[in-house]
């Protein structure tokens, strides 16, 4: 239960560090970094505010996974359980995060 109650707070800690972090300028090692939201700083800033949401959204539900894992199944699929939940989070997050900053693009500079 310890290491897939980890997994979650490591996201929710990453989520917090992110959204109290405020970039003057985009770089290669921290943030959300797709083409779209490197184009410039104001999507830059946008992606990341937003990314941190949903690492933080990711955490909390990796982590009530992992206690529910811990208590319903298998000792052999509660890895798998916390996993599935983390990876399907992160592909949601993606996908909403792209759409979102696509029309924040769209908005900024027509």
């Amino acid at each position: 239960m310890e290491n897939l109650s980890a997994i979650g707070l490591l996201f929710i800690l990453l989520g917090i560090i992110l959204r109290l972090t405020y970039f003057n300028s985009k770089n290669y090692f921290f943030g959300y970094r797709t083409r779209l939201s490197m184009k410039n700083v104001s999507n830059w800033n946008f992606a990341n505010k937003i990314s941190a949401i949903y690492l933080i959204i990711i955490g909390i539900c990796a982590l009530l996974a992992g206690v529910l894992a811990n208590y319903l199944l298998p000792k052999d699929y509660q890895t798998n359980f916390v996993t599935a939940i983390v990876t399907l989070g992160l592909f949601i997050s993606i996908f909403k995060i792209e759409k979102k900053l696509k029309k924040h693009d769209e908005k900024n500079n027509t």
